[in-house]
């Protein structure tokens, strides 16, 4: 997500990422000791921390990204085109709401 979308808060993250709050922490408290993360305060509101990809951490996505995307694509295998293509509207709104009501 970061890779995409750099600068978000942990609540964001959380909601586009369809997470627990306290399980995303605990996974950013992780990446942030390995390098692969940074918190910085945010310049309006000093309390909120935005979420920054480092440059290990995008050297890591960048090596892992391949293997991840073939992985995904191997899962849908026994999943038509039509059928994808069907499902993806439903799914958007899915996540629209789930968006809408975490926020």
């Amino acid at each position: 997500m970061l890779s995409l979308r750099d600068g978000v808060t942990i609540t964001e993250l959380t909601v586009l990422s369809v997470s627990e709050q306290s399980t995303m922490s605990r996974t950013l408290d992780q990446m942030e000791s390995s390098g692969w993360i940074e918190r910085r305060a945010d310049r309006i509101d000093n309390r909120a921390r935005r979420i920054f990809i480092t440059p290990g951490g995008r050297a890591l996505f960048e090596t892992l990204w391949p293997v991840m995307a073939t992985r995904a694509e191997r899962t849908f295998d026994s999943v038509s085109a039509a059928e994808r293509a069907a499902s993806h509207p439903v799914l958007r709104k899915i996540l629209h709401s789930i968006r809408q009501h975490e926020v």
